[in-house]
Order: C-alpha cells, then sequence, then structure tokens
C-alpha cells in the first residue's frame, strides 16, 4: 500500500472516530463520571489517526505513537484537576457555615445550602423558585429592595446589615454580601448571596457593653458609663437652661459589716442597697422633674451608678428647685434606714449624701462630681446618715425644707388645718351667693403659716392628696352648715391640684363628701387651672363630664394666664371662668388688662358661663367690673378669708357685707 492511501485512510478514520464521539451522547445517556465512559478513548484515538495522517511520510508510527501518549496525559491530566475543582466547590458549597443563596437573574432561588437551611429554618423545597424578599426579610421594603437591585447592576456586588425572619418567627441580624455571576459574554446569569448569622456577634457585643459600662455585681452603671450620662445631661441642661443634681453616696461603716460578717455578705447587701436606690430614683420622678420641658425630659431617666466599693452617685435631671434633690436625699436615707435582711442577719445600714448643683457649682463633669464628694465628706463629719449641700446657703434652705416638712406632717397628723372661706359677692346687690375654701395652718410652732408656703411642699411630697381629701369633707360639711344658717342655699368651691386628679378618685371622693353633708351637688364647685386642663386633655374632659353627670359645678381658675385656646375651652364642660387677680390688680392703670377682663366677660356670656373676679381690692375695681357685667366678685374689697367661727358671725349680721359701693352701705 503506497504512502499517500495510508495517510488518507488514517485521516478517514479518525474523522469517524471524532463523530462517533460526538453523536454518543445522544445515543447513550450521560453517565456520572465521564471518565468511565469511551469518551476520552475516542477522542485519543481519534487525534492519534489524525496525528498519523498529518504525520506524512517521514513520521514513524513510534513517533505519532508517543506524540499520542503525550497529548493523551496532558488531556487527562487537565479533565482530572477541572473534576477536582469542581469537587472541591460543591463541597465549600455543601460544608460551609455561611449559607449560601443561589439565584437567576430575575432573583429568583435556584439552590441554597445546608447552612442556609441551618440558619434560616426554611427547606430546599420550601424556598426554591421564590424571591427572598417574600419570606426572608423581617420587614419588606420596597425601597430597599430598588437600592439593592441598583447597586447589583451598576457594580455587580452589594453588602450589608439587614434584619432577617427565620421560619419560627424569631428575628435576628445577618450579614448578606451578593455578587453577580456573568458568563464568557460578560452577561449576568445568576447572583450568588453568602449570608452570615450575626446573632451571636451582637451577643458578644452587648455582654462587652455590659462588661465595660456597667458594675458586674450589682447591675448599675459603672463610672465610666456614669460619667458619659452625666456628660450628656449636662449638655441638656446647658441648652434648656434647667437645673441638674449630682448626688455623691457612701454608705456609713459599710467596713465593719464587710470585716465582721466577710466580702460575701457585704456583695449582697451591696446588691440589695443598689435596688433600694433605683427605686429611690424612680419614686423622685415627679420631684425632680420640669414638666415645661414635656416629652424631652419624659424620655429620660434618672441615673443611679456605683463608682466602686460602697460607693454610688445619681444624677437627677430636670431638678425645678434645689429642694427637690434635697427630697431625694432624704428619701434615700428614710430608705436605707430600714433594716436589709441577708443571709439571715438584719443589717441595718445608713449613707452620707454630698449634692452639687449644675449650674451653680460647676459646669462640667468633674468639677460636678468633685463638689459632691466634698459635700459627702462634711455630711460625714455632720453625724453620718444626712446629706449635705456643697453651697452653706443650700444647706440652710435644705434643712428648713426638712424642717418645714417634718412640721406640716405633724400638722396633718394632729387636726393643725383649718379651712378658710373667702366670700364670693354678687356686685349688684352686695349679697353673698358663694365662698372659695382655702387652706390655713396656724402653727403652735410657727404662726400663721400661708398656702404659698406649704402648698408646693405638699405638691412634693405627697401630703396634698391627703390633704386635698380632707378638705373636700370639710368644706361640704362646712357649706351645708352654712346655707342652713343663711335659709337658702351656699355654694363652695374647692381647688383641686394635678396630683389629685392623678392619685386620688376625685369622683369618688366627691360622692363620698357630698353624701357624708347631705349637701346637694350643685352646690359644689371644683376649680381647677389652665394648665392643669391642657396637659392631659383626655382624661380632663372625661373627669369633668363625669362630674357634670354628677351636677357639681366646674370653674377655670386663673383664666387668661395659661394656654387655653378657645376651640379647646369649647370643648370643656365647665360653668364658671375666674379672672386671674393679676388682671384686676392692674386695670385701672393698665388698659390693656381692663380690655381683657372685658373680652373674658363677654366670652363667658356667649358661652353662658358664669364670671368671678378675684383680687379686687378697691371700689373702683368692683364699681368697674360691675359695670362690665361680672357676675361675681371675690377680694379684700369685699372681705378677707375668715375661719368658720368669723364668717358665721358675719353671716349672723346679715347676707351682705358692710362697704361702700356707688356710694351705697
Amino acid at each position: 500500500m503506497s504512502g499517500m492511501m495510508l495517510r488518507r485512510i488514517l485521516m478517514v478514520a479518525g474523522i469517524l472516530a471524532l463523530t462517533l464521539l460526538a453523536a454518543l451522547p445522544h445515543i447513550s445517556p450521560v453517565p456520572a463520571n465521564p471518565l468511565q465512559t469511551p469518551w476520552p478513548l475516542l477522542t485519543v484515538f481519534g487525534l492519534a489517526l489524525l496525528t498519523l495522517a498529518a504525520l506524512g511520510r517521514q513520521a514513524s508510527l513510534n513517533d505519532a505513537l508517543h506524540a499520542t501518549r503525550n497529548e493523551l496525559a496532558l488531556r487527562i491530566a487537565a479533565h482530572e484537576a477541572e473534576l477536582e475543582e469542581l469537587r472541591l466547590v460543591r463541597h465549600a458549597f455543601q460544608f460551609t457555615s455561611e449559607g449560601v443563596v443561589i439565584t437567576d437573574v430575575n432573583g429568583h432561588i435556584v439552590d441554597v445550602n445546608p447552612a442556609f437551611t441551618a440558619i434560616t429554618g426554611y427547606a430546599k423545597s420550601e424556598v426554591l423558585g421564590k424571591g427572598p424578599n417574600a419570606f426572608h426579610f423581617a420587614s419588606p421594603d420596597p425601597t430597599f429592595s430598588a437600592q439593592v437591585w441598583g447597586e447589583l447592576r451598576a457594580r455587580g456586588r452589594w453588602s450589608g446589615e439587614v434584619t432577617c425572619r427565620r421560619q419560627n418567627g424569631d428575628l435576628y441580624p445577618e450579614l448578606m454580601v451578593i455578587n453577580a455571576v456573568r458568563n464568557a459574554a460578560g452577561v449576568v446569569t445568576h447572583h450568588i448571596a453568602l449570608i452570615t448569622d450575626l446573632s451571636e456577634v451582637r451577643s458578644t457585643e452587648s455582654q462587652l457593653q455590659k462588661l465595660v459600662y456597667f458594675d458586674d455585681l450589682t447591675g448599675l452603671p459603672n463610672r465610666t458609663l456614669f460619667q458619659d450620662r452625666l456628660n450628656h445631661d449636662i449638655a441638656l441642661a446647658r441648652r434648656h437652661k434647667y437645673k441638674l443634681a449630682v448626688l455623691f453616696l457612701d454608705l456609713d461603716r459599710f467596713k465593719r459589716i464587710n470585716d465582721t460578717l466577710g466580702h460575701e455578705v457585704g456583695d449582697r447587701l451591696l446588691k440589695q442597697v443598689a435596688e433600694r436606690l433605683a427605686l429611690c430614683v424612680r419614686s423622685a420622678d415627679t420631684v425632680a422633674r420640669n414638666d415645661e420641658l414635656g416629652d424631652e425630659s419624659a424620655g429620660r431617666e434618672a441615673t443611679v451608678a456605683r463608682m466602686c466599693g460602697d460607693e454610688f452617685t445619681l444624677v437627677l435631671t430636670d431638678v425645678k428647685q434645689s429642694e427637690g434633690a434635697a427630697i431625694v436625699a432624704q428619701r434615700i436615707n428614710e430608705a436605707l434606714s430600714r433594716p436589709f435582711e441577708v443571709d439571715g442577719h438584719e443589717l441595718v445600714v445608713t449613707a452620707s449624701i454630698g449634692v452639687s448643683l449644675f449650674p451653680e457649682d460647676g459646669d462640667s463633669c468633674p468639677t460636678l462630681a468633685q463638689c459632691a464628694d466634698l459635700a459627702m465628706s462634711r455630711a460625714k463629719s455632720a453625724g453620718r446618715n444626712t446629706y449635705r449641700f456643697h453651697s452653706m446657703e443650700q444647706d440652710r434652705r435644705g434643712a428648713e425644707r426638712l424642717a418645714l416638712e417634718s412640721d406640716l406632717r405633724r400638722a396633718v397628723e394632729n387636726g393643725e388645718l383649718e379651712v378658710y372661706y373667702q366670700p364670693k359677692v354678687r356686685p349688684t346687690d352686695h349679697r353673698i351667693v358663694g365662698m372659695e375654701a382655702l387652706m390655713r395652718w396656724p402653727s403652735p410652732k410657727r404662726g400663721m403659716v400661708y398656702p404659698t408656703q406649704f402648698i408646693p411642699l405638699a405638691e412634693e411630697c405627697g401630703l396634698i392628696v391627703p390633704m386635698g381629701r380632707w378638705v373636700l369633707q370639710r368644706a361640704c360639711a362646712d357649706a351645708q352648715q352654712l346655707s342652713q344658717l343663711l335659709g337658702e342655699p351656699l355654694r363652695v368651691a374647692v381647688n383641686l391640684s394635678s396630683n389629685q386628679m392623678r392619685h386620688d378618685d376625685i369622683s369618688a371622693r366627691v360622692a363620698e363628701a357630698l353624701a357624708a353633708a347631705q349637701l346637694p351637688a350643685e352646690q359644689l364647685e371644683l376649680e381647677v387651672t389652665e394648665s392643669l386642663m391642657i396637659h392631659n386633655m383626655k382624661a380632663a374632659v372625661a373627669l369633668l363630664n363625669d362630674l357634670r353627670a354628677r351636677r357639681v359645678r366646674i370653674a377655670m381658675d386663673d383664666f387668661g394666664v395659661g394656654y387655653s385656646s378657645l376651640s379647646q375651652l369649647a370643648h370643656l364642660s365647665l360653668d364658671v371662668l375666674k379672672i386671674d387677680r393679676a388682671f384686676v390688680r392692674n386695670m385701672e392703670q393698665d388698659a390693656g388688662n381692663a380690655a381683657i377682663i372685658e373680652a373674658i366677660i363677654n366670652l363667658a356670656a356667649n358661652l353662658k358661663l358664669e364670671v368671678v373676679a378675684e383680687g379686687a381690692e378697691t371700689l373702683d375695681q368692683v364699681t368697674r367690673l360691675k359695670d362690665l357685667g361680672c357676675d361675681l366678685i371675690q377680694g379684700y374689697y369685699y372681705s378677707k378669708p375668715l375661719s368658720l367661727a368669723d364668717l358665721i358671725a358675719a353671716l349672723q349680721q346679715g347676707a351682705t357685707f358692710p362697704r361702700e359701693v356707688d356710694g351705697e352701705i
């Protein structure tokens, strides 16, 4: 056979072998392992034949076979490397601790790995064909989704922290990294997302934060967090121009308990002390807060921290006055004076407390803390179980306030308080038609103590609730007695405080007082202030509606000095508007005040309300008020507040008061 013929035969055979190779996948299924098929052999055989044909006449058969073996070895090695790489990728996909989600170009899931199921709780069969937005994210947000897709289109990558929901409904933080997958032509065909559960990371961060910022024994903020919060509170106090108090507290003779009973007992005692201090801070809210700051103030809590050992600090924000800090200090001493039960031991501890004030004693954290520390040392020197202000003047005022509170408590217990009555007179005939009940304190020790001195204190220390209840009962009983004396109904007005409205069942107390005195409800008038109504309008409207349903009269006191709008006024169940004495006092010198009074009287007439003017002291004022159409006048021109005995004596002389009006007696 000629060489030319041999080359042609080899070439045809090689082409047939390669053709068979191309047709084989269509003839039989593709097995899992390509190496177990005749594909590689056919490929090599075909290449060998072609190689022999191409070598020509000069190439020997041995050379051709040698070249074929080399090519075969290279092809097999490359194929095995590709298979190993695929095996490793598949292994990584199956066993990585991070969840893997593969989606098509439209975001529909085509595959997930076992870690995804372990993290989310969703099986592969539950999520195939779905988009992650449908089940994975805690709050599907179209805006967020558009942002992610926009970044993927622009950069081919997105990463961020998201809040996701497990199959059981639990929320958890997740780090998600998404990458686009492109084909050989550069077209995006898929997206691969790697997800990492950050729950343990966040938990560890939280634990580390507790170690850094909180005391491990008591759970209170430590020195670091105390300083951070104090700096923040100073900035707010400076911006809103209110006072701030820092209390530095040291337990008296605590070392003796540690040395005698051991550190374990001492530690348990410190934990109980911390709990009582926290309760004192929470109960101090109404004392140490400035209501005028509204919601911004309400969102912050006073801080109690443990500095070290038996030393604690407190920060009171929005302090109305220095006496408020004194109240809290006194409450702390009272709270700590109650015995502690620790491991079968009954322990009594006291505390020395130092108080510094912003801005009087300093305007920085170190300065205020140092001043409070120095004041605490003075409290130790004063005999312990007490408190001292950094300022001597504050010490004096605090001591006076404590003494006054102590005397007031005894006065309430011993029945020293009295109710005085100031007549409300009809200017057209000068007859008394009503009266306002006013509390007085004729103290055997202090003499006559006026309401401006003890009513604010009673509000602060909580005595106003029982005091107000007593005044209501006394006023109803006295009104019934005076009505019988006059032979005609006499109305009595009683003031309500904000604390009474918050902490007492006014409707029930009114019903009890009226029933006990057998006084008709329409003879009782309750006076509330504008600020009290406006600060809690919904509750105020409900209360007033209930009282009006009982036929009790309602008066708005000090009208014109608060913040009520006419629209709010129309919604309130009122019977009376009381013009504040500040307008009446200056009406003769100030035309503006006279105009305001006239406007209030006209407004009341349109709303069919009665008008009472307070503080009339001169004939000219009474005459002008009568000319303007004022219904009733209350003031020193007619009568100062009188005790029950003095009022009875005056009424026994007649129902008119002997003051000259319009030249008449």
